[in-house]
């Protein structure tokens, strides 16, 4: 007997996981450490050619969100699934273009506010944000936080800020 397939919500927490899972275990690798109130030391270059990181990032990050959303209207389009597991993978689907418009706007927001680039992934109940700067002073980790806590609604001790530092500065 074969084992029962995942429903929509577990299929997207177990890629949700995997995830933030990658982009914080990158981070550390990269010598960032960091903790849940948004706090962060400098965090090395993680080994992408310098420029390329952020397009990288960000080609990943939506090449995972087209899979889940390829899935879930997958889900809404199989003539056996039940209308509750239907329901479930449409909210998801809203849920998942709602993070995607978030995370360009907070990039966008991070970079009018003098920083080089930004990456940005947000979940239910975490939102991660590598920032390329050498130093990631309190003050601008309270601004990024602001600017976090503004679009995306979460609370500071679900907002994970880390540096990516610049190549060349020490």
């Amino acid at each position: 007997k074969s084992a029962d397939p995942l429903s929509a919500s577990e299929f997207i927490q177990t890629q949700e996981m995997t995830a933030e899972s990658d982009f914080t275990q990158e981070a550390v690798a990269a010598g960032g450490a960091v903790n849940n109130y948004g706090e962060t030391d400098s965090a090395a270059a993680c080994g992408v050619n310098e420029g390329d990181y952020y397009a990288v990032f960000r080609s990943e990050r939506d090449s995972v969100r087209e899979k889940e959303i390829e899935y879930l209207d997958a889900i809404v389009q199989e003539p056996g699934t039940d209308a509750s597991i239907k329901s479930e993978a449409q909210q998801q689907k809203l849920d998942l273009v709602t993070y995607m418009d978030k995370e360009v706007t907070i990039e966008g927001l991070i970079r009018a506010k003098g920083f080089d680039d930004a990456a940005v992934t947000i979940q239910k109940g975490s939102v991660n944000v590598v920032v390329e700067t050498a130093n990631l002073s309190d003050a601008q980790v309270a601004q990024i936080l602001d600017i976090v806590q503004g679009e995306s609604g979460e609370s500071a001790k679900n907002i994970k800020v880390m540096a990516r530092e610049v190549a060349g500065s020490s």
